[in-house]
């Protein structure tokens, strides 16, 4: 009789004519062997493959069979199926020999087919065993337990898993199948007569026969981690009742999810409490929002983390010590940040798109560019709510116990979307570790010590998902997001070392001066990183910003007056950057001021053009030299051609594109530029074709003494002549700077594709030397790149024997390199932006440097007496490849109180980050005589102190190292 599933399924009514009596249960699969069983199978075809095996262990067609079930290939079935139950998936069907299902139901056979799921199969055999007269089936069905009736089903999914790690680890089966049975059909018995507790310890004789088999080939036993995956929405019921079935689990949720849960739903925040306490989750995660880490520097990342511990000890009582998160985020800078803030391990996978390294071993230390170390799990989580990960477990299991000494599996979900399967699993830890033992992360680290193994990837071995997501998600500004989040940055990184520059000078502050400005600069950093997923409130932020930092501008250039009495007065511009920096928009048209770093310069407003002050003498173009002899520098500009002493650069008359750039000693052209869409053609498997510039005027607005100027207006044009867009592109150069500007603007006609890596306009660069060394930033650091499309919002430096030619991104994230061509994206599918700004720098000693240069707008004073001296420094740093990330005041002394009636200036603390791999004894220098100077290292080790002499510390810093150093003055 042949049982097949009707539209709805219900229970069937008793046949015409009595099958025999039941004496076999026979699974019929698609191999030969379970070790050419394929386990590569849609979520269906894995469904029906474990139902079909793991239905036929129902104690009562156990007990009616009198035997454990068997499996049979789907192509040589039994010929004799007389007195046998055969459960056939749907992909098995097509296998079967043409009219067997015919013959075994005439030889009395019973057939069942074409069902979904267990539980149908599982009510189809029972309702086909009702049909069998008393005698034949003496079994009633009232006093079995449902759960008891679980654990016999969940011993069947045990059974075929052990066999297929069995042959996974290529070894024969060594089962003990007569004591398997005797114990089953003992527990089956037990079971139909209502006694659960002998059933049970029967089962549990059942499971022990199957790890004995397990142990013989491998006899170490495997970790099964639960990962609950938490988002705004899935805290509710399901992941309360899982809370308080009490099972070891993982919680991977993100501080702003904590944060909501314990305004929305206090009782569930109770109950993870609760379960922290009692040490039967763990918690993963770190960061309160979960940006892109990739293309964040250190200080973003560690604020990010330092703000999502924050909420996990306020709501929780205590924190992650596993570092983890749902989208991609893995980048070679993390590593001594986690270390930093105390995290033991991490997670080294992704739950969505993206590449990163996979290790060979699941555990491991992950390794920074620096060099630290933090504790890793690299094994990918199988997807819990998916059969197919549950029929794969056996080959994931063969997989990591063959790479290391103890196996591990991952099994991730959202609370209460499971796999029936999963279930099963439970029910199998219950009973022992045969296919391995639920535990906590916590459990899971401290029980194993620490890996042996070291894993240090590159990073362009990592490839994030970023703008392929924003693109499919419809976000608006996938692009000039990213300019205005690293300029609002760079805004408040000048604001925080002015006002160190100014509390400096005036030489005191109280303890709430030093407060409040920490709770400032906290504040608006947090709203700064909310900005780049959220940019609704952007404009108060951004008059937030400009008008804080003027506050301490002018303080600053009060207490750097010379004489009250001055009658002169110009212009007082400031540096807060760690580096000197020539100001070239300071005093457009006037001059070109080289302003040290973290100091000041003065210039008269008498003053006009070059060769004022002796900050401005570099701007006189006395580097033209001709025969011994100084000669009269040329026009900085005429047709089509745009120079200083640096560089010259040649346009075409055309396109007004940039023909060739070269520099002035070697008069090799370097690189070119231009601007173009790039969109795919129809028909034509997906290659591009690029749009062609147009000139319609090239024109020379500024010639000099100072400024360089040249303004190409035009169209974009397909290879038919339509205009496509419209285009305005400057290109500038000052006397004394190494950087050339281009500002484009763009009147987009035809806009981009929907996929934002094959459609977009883009500024085209392209050099002259294929074999040139490409450096890109990761994290603020410099490291070498051979990607085809690769993130780097600052800089790629292009670099040729001496010769050093860096693009300057301006906050731009996305390229795109075709051989010795590059890419960078301006307007993709949802860009709102049409104004653009980039630079390329000849021979800058600095790439990380100049890029935080070219970000940076000038601070500027006009109308202000001279100080004491036209220009000095407050602070200095005697390396270039080291950069300083963040500075305040208030040294390790604590300061006198404000009820003491006056404050003690104390210090200053800097972060200092090594861009470019290089160890080296940076020299800082303070304007102030030092008294003591310490190193702050990661984790929990104590300070060391630095060696000083008068007013300069030396700072050993490894490569890539960031450290922060803190400086009492005398």
């Amino acid at each position: 009789m042949v049982v097949g599933r009707p539209t709805a399924w219900r229970p069937m009514k008793p046949p015409a004519r009595m099958p025999m009596k039941l004496d076999r249960l026979v699974a019929l699969l698609p191999c030969s062997s379970l070790e050419d069983l394929d386990l590569q199978r849609r979520d269906e075809d894995a469904e029906q493959l474990l139902s079909a095996w793991s239905s036929l262990w129902h104690p009562a067609l156990l007990a009616a069979a009198k035997r454990i079930p068997v499996w049979q290939p789907a192509d040589t079935p039994p010929s004799e199926p007389c007195g046998s139950l055969f459960v056939i998936p749907d992909c098995c069907a097509t296998l079967l020999p043409d009219g067997w299902i015919a013959e075994a139901e005439q030889g009395g056979a019973w057939v069942l087919r074409n069902f979904e799921n267990r539980d149908q199969m599982v009510a189809a055999a029972l309702d086909l065993l009702r049909t069998c007269d008393e005698a034949a089936s003496p079994y009633g069905l009232d006093k079995l337990d449902r759960e008891v009736a679980a654990d016999f089903l969940a011993l069947g999914y045990c059974h075929i898993q052990v066999e297929l790690l069995t042959r996974k680890m290529r070894y024969s089966s060594n089962l003990d199948e007569q004591g398997l049975q005797t114990a089953v059909l003992a527990a089956a018995g037990e079971a139909l007569v209502g006694n659960g507790a002998a059933a049970r310890g029967h089962l549990q004789t059942a499971f022990d026969r199957l790890h004995e088999a397990r142990e013989y080939y491998y006899p170490i036993d495997t970790t099964l981690l639960d990962l609950t995956l938490l988002a705004h929405g899935t805290y509710g019921e399901p992941f309360r009742n899982a809370l308080e079935r009490g099972l070891p689990q993982n919680v991977l949720c993100s501080g702003e999810v904590i944060e909501a849960m314990a305004n929305r739903a206090p009782d569930t925040l109770a109950c993870l409490r609760q379960a922290l306490a009692d040490d039967r989750v763990s918690l993963v995660g770190g960061e309160f929002r979960e940006l892109p880490l990739p293309l964040l520097g250190p200080e973003p990342i560690a604020l990010e983390l330092s703000r999502g511990l924050a909420v996990y000890e306020r709501h929780l009582g205590r924190r992650p010590t596993v570092f983890g998160r749902r989208p991609f985020g893995l980048t070679p800078g993390l590593p001594q940040i986690l270390d930093r803030l105390g995290f033991t391990a991490a997670f080294h996978c992704t739950l969505d798109d993206g590449r990163f390294p996979t290790a060979q071993q699941g555990r491991f230390q992950w390794e920074g560019l620096d060099g630290s170390t933090v504790e890793a799990l690299g094994t990918i989580p199988l997807d819990a709510g998916r059969a197919t990960s549950f029929l794969q477990l056996a080959e994931k299991l063969g997989d990591s116990m063959g790479m290391e000494q103890t196996g591990v599996v991952i099994l991730a979900h959202w609370p209460g979307r499971v796999s029936r399967w999963y279930d099963d699993l439970q029910r199998i830890a219950a009973y022992g570790s045969v296919l391995g033992k639920l535990s906590t992360l916590g459990e899971y680290f401290s029980e194993l010590g620490t890996a042996g193994r070291y894993g240090q990837y590159q990073p362009d071995e990592y490839r994030s998902p970023y703008l392929m997501q924003e693109a499919a998600a419809g976000r608006r500004d996938p692009l000039s997001r990213w300019v205005r989040y690293f300029q609002r940055c760079a805004t408040l990184d000048a604001w925080q070392a002015v006002c160190l520059m100014e509390a400096s000078v005036r030489g005191a502050t109280t303890p709430a001066e030093q407060e409040a400005a920490a709770a400032t600069e906290e504040r608006l950093a947090a709203a700064i990183q909310d900005a780049l997923l959220d940019e609704d409130r952007c404009d108060a932020l951004d008059e937030q910003l400009a008008r804080l930092s003027s506050e301490p501008l002018r303080a600053l250039g009060q207490s750097l007056v010379g004489s009250p009495t001055s009658t002169q007065r110009g212009t007082l511009i400031v540096n807060p950057w760690s580096f000197a920096q020539p100001s070239c928009n300071a005093m457009p048209g006037r001059a070109v001021v080289d302003v040290p770093a973290m100091g000041f310069a003065w210039m008269g407003a008498e003053s006009t053009g070059a060769g004022q002050p002796a900050a401005s003498r570099r701007a006189s173009g006395l580097r033209w030299f001709g025969l011994g002899r100084t000669r009269t520098p040329p026009p900085l500009a005429e047709a089509h051609v745009l120079r200083n002493e640096f560089c010259e650069i040649h346009f075409d008359p055309h396109t007004g594109a940039i023909r060739s750039i070269s520099d002035d000693y070697s008069r090799d052209p370097r690189v070119g530029q231009q601007i173009a869409l790039r969109q795919a053609r129809d028909g034509v498997g997906g290659e591009a074709d690029y749009s062609i510039m147009a000139a319609d005027t090239l024109t020379v607005t500024s010639a000099g003494p100072v400024l360089g100027e040249m303004v190409a207006r035009g169209r974009l044009v397909d290879h038919d002549g339509r205009r496509l867009a419209g285009f305005q592109q400057t290109t500038r150069v000052w006397r004394g700077s190494r950087v050339i500007e281009l500002s484009i603007e763009l009147d987009v006609d035809r806009p981009p594709g929907p996929n934002p890596w094959e459609s977009y306009y883009a500024v085209r660069f392209a050099w002259k030397d294929a074999s040139a060394a490409l450096y890109r930033d990761v994290n603020l650091a410099t490291a070498p790149t051979e990607l085809a499309q690769f993130e780097s919002p600052h800089f790629l430096d292009v670099r040729r024997g001496n010769q050093r030619t860096t693009l300057l991104f301006g906050g731009l994230p996305y390229h795109r390199r075709f051989g010795r061509k590059l890419d960078t994206l301006l307007v993709v599918h949802g860009e709102t932006a049409r104004h653009f700004r980039l630079g390329i720098g000849i021979d800058v000693p600095q790439p990380m440097a100049a890029a935080t240069a070219f970000l940076a707008r000038p601070l500027v004073l006009d109308d202000r007496p001279p100080p004491p001296s036209a220009t000095g420094w407050l602070f200095h740093l005697d390396c270039r490849n080291v950069l300083a990330t963040h500075w305040a005041y208030g040294g390790r002394r604590a300061p006198r109180s404000e009820a003491e009636g006056e404050a003690s200036p104390t210090g200053f603390r800097v972060r200092l980050l090594e861009t470019e791999g290089r160890s080296v004894r940076v020299g800082l220098r303070s304007f102030r005589a030092v008294a003591a100077a310490w190193k702050t290292p990661a984790g929990d080790m104590p300070a060391v102190e630095l060696p000083i002499c008068d007013d300069r510390v030396e700072v050993p810093i490894g490569p890539y190292q960031w450290v922060e150093v803190e400086v009492d003055f005398q």
